[in-house]
């Protein structure tokens, strides 16, 4: 069970991380417009906050998995891990951060109502198969990566550039922005057509894929002194 719990720990870091780098996001745009703002400086440091932790989460539960590849699994499996338990301690730190990201979303939306009043509560829905999709996409470009090395880690940078922006225009899609985004005082209209069945198998079947794919990697890995 150790390589369970040392990738639950992980998995609060990563939370912590993207919540805190959201929150100084949040801080620096508000300090930004402080002076072209009279009113409701809370409220606009709050949506600020809340549309970054969205972009974070989306890094952070993409990216996370090239400190797998290059730290966790390696230190893991060098002080007694099973494979088995490694690739189970992973999939429990993506649950971990997607559940725990889309949580604190709707808990943040169900506090101040107002963000509903840009984005409908279900978003959510997307944002939880969105988070999905990525974790996805992580794990199989950390197979890729394991697999061919630095030539990997290459294609798994660029991958994260293009998946990120792509999942960003995604959510974007069938969404028509009133104002400028981003911490420029966002609103928007959400066409709630996004959230399809197709989108939803699309995100649990790459999942599961994923899930095959690195297993297939993993269990062949080789610590490297």
């Amino acid at each position: 069970m150790g390589a369970i719990r040392y990738f639950a720990r992980k998995a609060e870091e990563v939370v912590g991380l993207l919540f805190a780098i959201s929150l100084a996001c949040g801080l620096f745009f508000t300090l930004f417009g402080a002076l072209e703002m009279r009113n409701n400086t809370i409220e606009y440091y709050i949506r600020t906050s809340f549309w970054y932790s969205i972009m974070m989460g989306a890094v952070m539960i993409f990216a996370m998995h090239l400190g797998n590849e290059q730290l966790n699994i390696p230190l893991s499996l060098s002080l007694g891990s099973r494979r088995k338990e490694v690739f189970w301690g992973i999939q429990n730190m993506n649950l971990l951060v997607i559940l725990q990201v889309t949580i604190f979303l709707i808990i943040i939306q169900i506090v101040f109502p107002f963000l509903t009043q840009e984005i409908p509560f279900s978003i959510n829905g997307l944002l939880l198969f969105g988070f999905l999709f990525l974790a996805g996409m992580g794990q199989i470009c950390s197979a890729v990566s394991i697999r061919f090395g630095g030539k990997g880690n290459i294609l798994f940078i660029a991958i994260i550039v293009v998946v990120v922006v792509n999942f960003v225009l995604g959510i974007l899609q069938g969404v028509s922005v009133e104002e400028n985004v981003f911490g420029f005082g966002v609103k928007v209209i959400w066409d709630a057509r996004g959230l399809n069945f197709l989108m939803i198998a699309g995100s649990v079947l790459l999942y599961a894929l994923s899930m095959w794919i690195f297993w297939k990697v993993l269990k062949r890995y080789e610590v490297r002194n």
